[in-house]
């Protein structure tokens, strides 16, 4: 009984994953018949039946769980394997699928740019976003791990990630130096009620400002993805911004332009605040990943304690 056929396994966890014959069949690179036959085949083999369709779609039985489980294991231990030789003998090769935030991507792209003289075969797909955008990447396997921002809460509800903490951060409000508030050392959301914003269009920010009592007296006047035009009307003093500190400190703009002012800000219920990385649990973590990942921890620090 030929049970450890790794095309086998493959086949079966990719049907887990996409709950569809026919989408399993096209990341696989099969043709629908092959792949039908190798799950028939397979069965067969272990006289376990593995699927049962429904109105979701073909989802594992209860026995097919434990086998996809354990298939999965062996198929990231083979690629752990697979990884390691090609380190040993220098030959690292794949694609990086990494998130970040805006304000984190030129730490990201300098991190991959050292890695690259290591390991020039290396290929990159990085992607910016919202740390909603970046969540869902990361759910549905999009993105292998992400530089984030996260919280306590963040961390006891999204059960399906794994964190892994940097360094602690805090939240911030970034002003023109002709501004009145750059003289104060911190504020609170009602200082700055009368000041037009200028935010990045994620819900964490969403999240800082609403926590205020007169949130509908605070003046959103620009709700973008664009950082150039945050840092526009930074730099013009028509708005203010809010974000973390680290965010500033380690975008190249920011740290050439000594007319921006970074003031702690105040928030009525405050959580403790974290920069590091977050990838899917129960998923591989490549070598690839985890050589990146510490690249970047060692870009990242050069800007710890600043």
């Amino acid at each position: 009984m030929n049970i450890l056929n790794l095309e086998q396994l493959a086949n079966i966890v990719e049907i887990s994953k996409t709950k569809s014959l026919t989408l399993a069949a096209n990341n696989r690179n099969i043709t629908l018949p092959t792949l039908s036959q190798s799950l028939s085949q397979f069965e067969k083999e272990i006289n376990i039946k593995l699927f049962k369709r429904s109105r979701s779609g073909t989802i594992p039985t209860k026995e097919g769980q434990l086998i996809i489980n354990k298939a999965r294991e062996i198929i990231l231990k083979i690629e752990i394997l697979n990884e390691t030789i090609q380190i040993i003998k220098n030959e690292l090769n794949g694609t990086i699928r990494f998130g970040s935030l805006p304000g984190f991507m030129p730490l990201i792209i300098d991190s991959f740019s050292d890695f690259k003289k290591t390991y020039p075969l290396i290929k990159s797909n990085l992607f910016e976003g919202s740390t909603t955008q970046i969540y869902e990447k990361l759910l549905n396997q999009d993105i292998d791990i992400a530089l984030l921002a996260f919280d306590d809460k963040d961390q006891l509800e999204k059960k399906e990630y794994y964190f892994e903490k940097v360094t602690s951060c805090k939240t911030v409000i970034a002003v023109n130096h002709t501004s009145p508030l750059a003289k104060k050392i911190s504020v609170t959301l009602s200082d700055i009620s009368d000041y037009p914003i200028a935010i990045h269009d994620d819900y964490k920010i969403m999240d800082i400002l609403s926590s205020d009592n007169n949130f509908d007296k605070i003046d959103i006047a620009l709700r973008t993805n664009n950082l150039d035009s945050i840092r526009k009307s930074l730099s013009n003093n028509t708005a203010i911004t809010i974000g973390l500190n680290y965010s500033f400190i380690t975008d190249p703009y920011f740290i050439q332009q000594e007319d921006i002012v970074l003031i702690d800000l105040i928030v009525p219920f405050p959580q403790n605040q974290f920069i590091g990385f977050v990838r899917l649990n129960n998923t591989n973590y490549s070598e690839i990943t985890r050589v990146m990942v510490e690249f970047a921890k060692k870009q990242f620090n050069k800007y710890i304690d600043i």
